[in-house]
């Protein structure tokens, strides 16, 4: 996690509790390292035990230097290891892109190709190669199934596919994902179950269960998509339903490595506190994106509700939901770092999640500049860096 984000939300103490341990972990660049230019500018990091920080309305703006950081040696390693992952990252894509085409399904609005970027770009690890794969599916079949559930013209089938997840018996309905959504829960549990040494199949239906519900739910009521009678705070509170934090994390929280226990499992149902957070912050970032790209235009979001209920002008509801998304996004870094019975690999992939939607909802994520980005990212990321053998 971005260290240097967390440190202007909390308070000295706590920082120093959660960063000022290991060196390794408090690095943060001046600028972005282009492994192919084979430079590195210089790198700062936080004063450790006792060091000074000046700060600018809570910011931190002066730093300790760590010194021989651009020693060519150490730039040739960092080669050799990205070679590595980027190695290791290949075989995961491939494997994704095999499963995905297998699966005969619609395109969603990300691939699994952008999907599995960002999670390995944020949880780059070697030891997390089934997480950030299970992470890939789990957010692609519920992407097509958010888009299901909009676009689908029969209610009754719809009703069909949910008694069927329900029941585990075929609904012989007309929707494709039916047969995906069951071999892929079957093939995730499967692997959860070897990790946790447990069958851990009960939790998985449990989840998908009530998320296919509550998109049943939100298809009847048609919340998100026409206007109705809501305070701000209940838009919220049901909207934030539809974005699925549990059942999209889930798996890929078992595949982490750590054997969990039940009682490490409540910070994914709706009573957690990290995921409350986590669920708002997204429902408002969604929702302020979406109204700024202009696409949310005739149906109900946290700007419109904010304009009708509050009787505001569109800048005040502006400022009313960012400051309301702001608060969010502090408590839910604060949930991330303080002391908790939440594995801390657990909270790590629910703020990761944070960040990878921040990433593809960014400013301007409707235009071709931003999708050209991505995609010469994503270029560089699966290309090998040539290593210089006399180093």
């Amino acid at each position: 996690m971005d260290n240097m984000v967390y440190a202007r939300h909390l308070s000295g103490g706590e920082v120093d509790t959660a960063i000022g341990r290991i060196l390794t972990s408090n690095l943060s660049k001046s600028e972005e390292w282009d492994p192919k230019k084979g430079t590195n500018d210089t790198v700062y990091a936080r004063p450790l035990n006792g060091g000074e920080v000046d700060t600018i309305d809570g910011r931190i703006s002066t730093m300790t230097m760590i010194y021989n950081v651009t020693n060519a040696k150490y730039l040739e390693l960092a080669k050799l290891e990205f070679n590595r992952l980027q190695a290791i990252y290949e075989k995961e894509i491939g494997s994704i892109v095999e499963w995905w085409k297998s699966c005969g399904l619609e395109a969603t609005s990300l691939s699994p190709e952008q999907l599995h970027f960002a999670i390995a770009s944020t949880l780059p690890e070697p030891e997390f190669a089934r997480s950030r794969i299970a992470y890939t599916k789990s957010n692609s079949i519920e992407n097509v199934l958010v888009d299901l559930f909009y676009k689908h013209e029969s209610t009754e089938d719809l009703k069909n596919l949910c008694r069927a997840v329900e029941s585990l018996a075929g609904s012989f309905t007309s929707i494709s994902v039916e047969i995906v959504l069951y071999e892929t829960l079957n093939e995730l549990a499967g692997e959860a179950s070897k990790v946790q040494g447990k069958d851990v199949f009960p939790y998985f239906h449990e989840l998908r269960k009530k998320q296919m519900e509550m998109y049943m739910k939100l298809r009847e009521t048609k919340l998100g998509g026409q206007s109705g009678e809501y305070s701000l705070k209940d838009y919220i509170e049901h909207g934030k339903t539809e974005l699925g934090v549990a059942v999209r994390l889930l798996p890929s929280v078992f595949l982490m490595g750590e054997r969990l226990r039940d009682l490490d499992l409540l910070c994914l149902n709706e009573k957690s506190r990290i995921q409350e957070k986590l669920s708002v912050f997204l429902r408002l970032y969604v929702d302020l994106q979406m109204h700024k790209n202009s696409l949310a235009q005739g149906g109900m979001n946290a700007v419109a509700v904010s304009m009708e209920v509050g009787k505001r002008r569109e800048e005040e509801a502006l400022g009313d939901v960012e400051a309301q998304m702001e608060e969010a996004f502090d408590e839910l870094v604060h949930e991330s770092l303080k002391p908790s019975l939440v594995p801390r690999s657990c909270r790590r992939l629910m703020f990761e999640h944070a960040r990878i939607t921040q990433f593809f909802l960014h400013d301007d994520f409707t235009s071709p500049a931003h999708r050209l980005k991505i995609a010469e990212a994503m270029e560089r990321f699966r290309t090998p860096v040539p290593i210089d053998s006399t180093a």
